[in-house]
């Protein structure tokens, strides 16, 4: 993974931004690398100040200086340069401290539990807790040199290679504004390496496993996944989880997580609720229930899972009191099981509040499995680089025709046309040098789950692209869009809406106002996601 340092020339390659007026091939100066949530702050050189959510898709590549241009500066460039070196040494100096700091605090030097000293060190950085932060490793100005003017004056000249003024000649605010620039560097590299540390030695895989926290998990991300009774007290007091679950999150169904996994993982949620069922069993014989009697209980209070050939049955009979209460798990074409998704209550946890995980785990970067397009819900795909762009609408006497490009992380691919008739269609020429790559893509796109065709999926982008544009327009005439959809999930009509309805109420009664023929309904937009109006 790229590490962007502060000064580095930066390009835009994509965005997923709609709304910014950024385009690929905008110029910028990296501002600070977030490593830890994978977020890059570029001061750009249009004025915005739009940061690169790398993780959610933003892209940007290293420009090569000399094809830069000039670059923004306070004074002159070489003073800009220089601070950059002096920033440069500062992040090393951090960096250093903070590995000679973790040596005795969570280390080969550390005594007692490090890894519950790393979690209480992670919990405190995230709380800005004082009690933890004063405990870091400090900027001094003796790590500067602030005290020994030698030192001083040989760091500055190192860091301008004696291509400005000379260290006596620099005025008080010069000499602060160096020591700054080694000062901010330094604490700033100082956190990022001590909570990267930490992560590690808080990790129960031994990895950095941060980049799977639950705030990050999103439909079709990567997690670690846990039930609400699976929360523990350890020795200390601690809320812990025995045994967390990898996953891929499909679905929120009352707030709680619905999720997919492995026959692997499958197999570790049976026999985890089996145990769980034969500690329950022998705390009843030990409180005196009878032989008799425990099935019985241990029935009523937790589900039986087991495992018939392919199949996973759950019985829950004695719960629900109903004689038909049970449930065949069958895998899915691709061999993955939902295990007792939309009924037991499992959430996205935090991988280091779990003792253990079972299932393989993503490298940062590579935990979404597949993204779900905005205004075409039930529609899967493996990313959103794939896009329609330069589009050219045509109405006809069928509907609306359009010509279009094909394009991935900007790049032209192939021409997109369509008559009107709503099946869009490559051009011939284009499909071939693509072919093999839109293939695979193609093969792991599902619309509810079923397979999809070349013109189902670029009429999806098309719509992505025109309802996208017919949103931020709405919104920026204070409202919100309404659409009319069909089962299919195409788009029959646009009607803006000014003001946007507020309140539940107000939705009712928009949606009684609604006229739809059948195998239609009016959705309304919210901002993040279409909802479906009650009609009449």
């Amino acid at each position: 993974m790229t590490i962007y340092q502060p000064g580095q020339r930066v390009a835009l390659v994509h965005t997923i931004d709609p709304h910014t007026d950024l385009r690929p091939g905008d110029a910028g100066t990296v501002r600070r690398h977030d490593q830890h949530l994978h977020i890059v702050h570029v001061d750009w050189d249009s004025g915005s100040s739009l940061s690169m959510c790398l993780d959610a898709g933003d892209r940007v590549e290293l420009l090569d200086p000399a094809a830069a241009g000039p670059q923004p500066s306070g004074d002159t460039d070489g003073w800009t340069a220089a601070l950059a070196r002096l920033r440069a040494a500062g992040a090393e100096a951090g960096r250093g401290a903070a590995d000679w700091w973790a040596q005795d605090t969570i280390g080969g030097r550390a005594t007692g539990d490090v890894r519950a000293i790393a979690r209480r060190i992670l919990a405190g950085i995230d709380d800005g807790d004082p009690a933890v932060l004063d405990g870091l490793p400090t900027f001094t100005p003796q790590a500067y040199g602030h005290d020994d003017r030698d030192t001083a004056q040989g760091r500055y000249t190192e860091a301008t290679q004696g291509q400005m003024p000379h260290w006596r000649d620099l005025t008080d605010v010069q000499r602060a504004e160096t020591i700054d620039a080694f000062q901010e560097a330094f604490e700033a590299a100082v956190l990022e390496r001590v909570t990267a540390l930490c992560h590690l030695a808080a990790s129960p895989t031994g990895a950095d496993v941060s980049h799977l926290h639950p705030s990050r998990v999103r439909v079709g991300g990567v997690g670690v996944f846990a039930g609400d009774w699976a929360w523990t007290a350890d020795t200390s007091g601690a809320d812990r989880i025995a045994v967390g679950f990898v996953g891929t999150l499909i679905d929120r169904w009352n707030g709680w997580a619905v999720f997919s996994c492995t026959r692997e993982v499958a197999e570790a949620i049976v026999a985890d609720q089996q145990e769980q069922r034969r500690d329950l069993r022998e705390s009843l014989h030990r409180h005196g229930v009878p032989e008799p009697d425990l099935d019985r209980q241990v029935n009523m209070q937790l589900t039986e899972l087991r495992f018939d050939g392919d199949v996973i049955i759950a019985d829950q009979r004695a719960q629900c009191d109903d004689p038909e209460a049970i449930e065949h798990i069958s895998p899915s074409r691709d061999g993955r099981y939902v295990v007792m998704g939309w009924n037991w209550c499992w959430q996205a946890v935090d991988p280091y509040d779990c003792d253990r995980i079972l299932g393989d785990l993503p490298n940062p970067g590579h935990e979404q499995d597949f993204e779900l397009l905005r205004h075409t819900p039930g529609m899967r795909v493996p990313h959103t680089r794939l896009q329609l762009t330069n589009m050219r609408y045509q109405p006809v006497s069928t509907g609306l025709a359009f010509t279009a490009t094909l394009a991935l992380d900007g790049r032209p691919l192939a021409t997109v046309t369509d008559d009107g008739a709503g099946a869009p269609t490559l051009d011939p020429a284009d499909l071939t040098a693509i072919h093999d790559g839109l293939r695979a893509y193609l093969g792991h796109c599902r619309f509810h789950g079923s397979s999809v065709d070349m013109p189902r999926l670029l009429q999806a982008l098309a719509d992505e692209h025109f309802l996208s544009h017919a949103v931020a327009q709405a919104e920026v005439d204070g409202g919100t869009q309404l659409r009319l959809v069909d089962d299919a999930g195409h788009t029959r009509a646009l009607r803006p809406v000014t003001p946007a309805p507020a309140g539940l109420t107000a939705l009712l009664e928009l949606g009684r106002s609604l006229t739809c023929g059948p195998g239609q309904q009016w959705q309304i937009w919210t901002g993040t996601s279409w909802f479906t109006l009650p009609t009449p």
